[in-house]
């Protein structure tokens, strides 16, 4: 009965993470464009580059800190990524819009310990050249979560 669970939780969140991908990237841009692009393409000067890796915080008003660590794609303005915790608990997908400052998007939350757990929430913020910042008002779960999911969020990060 758990091994079911289990599978049938990673089938959910591998749907939910391809969702909120294309969601991201398919809903909401420039419908002028003729199409998805097969190769990377420089962002538009007015939209800031996300594109590489970034390190830095995660907090929540009700879980301690986290070090993160993101990896971070960009499409013209559409931005894609994953991140994940320095020990390995959380991790999850980041998908969004960027624009000439700042960043609008979803982040989704996975936790191993604790009985497991998928979540996703909005984000959104400053972003600069070499550092962002978000914030977040918290995760909602999909499907059955064990513990606390991340609530008030501010996500800190600089660029490597």
């Amino acid at each position: 009965m758990v091994f079911s669970y289990r599978r049938r939780a990673q089938g959910l969140a591998c749907a939910v993470v391809v969702a909120i991908s294309a969601l991201g990237c398919g809903g909401g841009g420039d419908s002028s464009s003729s199409g998805p692009s097969t190769s990377p393409t420089a962002p538009p000067v007015d939209v800031v580059n996300l594109a590489g890796n970034w390190v830095g915080t995660i907090e929540s008003a009700n879980l301690p800190p986290q070090t993160i660590s993101a990896v971070v794609v960009q499409f013209a303005d559409c931005v894609d990524g994953s991140w994940k915790s320095a020990d390995g608990d959380w991790s999850g997908a980041i998908s969004g819009f960027a624009r000439t400052s700042s960043f609008s998007g979803q982040m989704t939350f996975e936790r191993r310990s604790n009985g497991g757990c998928l979540a996703s929430g909005n984000v959104g913020g400053d972003v600069g050249a070499d550092s962002l910042r978000w914030i977040g008002v918290g995760a909602s779960p999909v499907g059955v979560c064990a513990g606390n999911l991340p609530q008030s969020l501010v996500i800190t990060l600089r660029r490597q």
